[in-house]
């Protein structure tokens, strides 16, 4: 009898382990198989800054890089074409219609690497951006040598005593 008892519940262990691995595989064909729509949030690994070249062509230059925000993208789309673009999602900032120094609001866009995927939201949707005019100082240039060449004399004089940045 007790040797009935343990067979019957060694059956049942085997058809409860069996009954998760075959749900597992359902879900995996249900799921790859269909692709549904899902929605995705991401960070933004990266922010471009449109018409940078304008701006220089004018003499300006965005001087607060390091203190942007970090953005969020909301994506909504199939799962695989979201898996392939969330590496690729950037962030981009139009600044080539700012035409004087100071600090401007710039709202944000998303590039995304293919138009199946739709752009729920991007946080902030607005950035701050300080424009300043370029400045150029020159630097005075020391070399120091180190070292020798066996039977040589090596004298080094820069072109220039200054560089100008």
């Amino acid at each position: 009898m007790a040797q009935e008892v343990k067979g019957k519940k060694k059956n049942r262990l085997w058809y409860m382990i069996l009954s998760v691995i075959i749900a597992i595989l359902a879900w995996v064909l249900v799921t790859y198989t269909t692709d549904p729509d899902i929605t995705k949030t991401i960070t933004a690994s990266r922010i471009d800054l449109v018409g940078e070249d304008v701006l220089l062509k004018n003499g300006y230059v965005v001087t607060n890089y390091s203190e942007f925000p970090r953005l969020t993208i909301k994506m909504r789309g199939k799962r695989s074409d979201l898996m392939k673009a969330l590496d690729n999602a950037v962030v981009t900032v139009d600044v080539s219609q700012i035409t004087k120094e100071g600090e401007f609001e710039i709202e944000t866009s998303a590039k995304l690497p293919t138009s199946r995927i739709n752009v729920e939201r991007i946080s902030p949707t607005v950035i701050p951006i300080t424009v300043e005019s370029i400045k150029t100082k020159e630097i005075p240039v020391r070399i120091v040598q180190e070292g020798e060449l066996p039977g040589m004399l090596v004298k080094s004089e820069p072109e220039s005593k200054t560089v100008t940045l």
